[in-house]
């Protein structure tokens, strides 16, 4: 629990030191996505579908399919904020469907921490949330920017 917490902590800070002291250059927020979204990918590819695969061999692809959609259907909402695409011209409105969309992003992204905390056989919880927490920094820091 405690491990989270942290996790939590870094992140609200993260976002908390771009609203006390905004970048001139906002280029290297994208060094934190690529390596939040490689060490995810890693954890997805060698990890979790592997075990999807194994628990319910004949839904597995549902399952991944409608992930899939909804987190399209996710980022389509949040007009690409997540990945640093954030655009100060925005409306009122956008910024909270953006947010909204956000929210619901980081709720299915925690999920499998759920899962895994409730059930699960593997050891690899750890991995899995630095992999959200790497994430979760530049989305921190993109919100604290708009």
């Amino acid at each position: 629990m405690t491990f989270y917490f942290i996790g939590l902590l870094v992140s609200l800070a993260s976002g908390l030191w771009f609203i006390i002291k905004p970048p001139e250059n906002k280029k290297w927020i994208f060094l934190f996505l690529a390596s939040g979204g490689a060490f995810l990918m890693t954890i997805i590819f060698t990890h979790i579908l592997p075990e999807l695969f194994e628990v319910i061999p004949e839904q597995a692809g549902y399952a991944l399919l409608a992930g899939f959609l909804i987190q399209i259907l996710l980022e389509n909402y949040s007009k690409g904020i997540e990945h640093g695409h954030a655009h100060s011209k925005q409306s009122t409105q956008a910024l909270y469907i953006s947010f909204f969309a956000l929210c619901l992003h980081a709720l299915i992204e925690g999920m499998p921490m759920a899962s895994i905390l409730f059930k699960s056989t593997t050891a690899f919880h750890h991995q899995l949330t630095i992999g959200i927490m790497l994430h979760k920094i530049p989305v921190a820091i993109t919100l604290a920017m708009l």
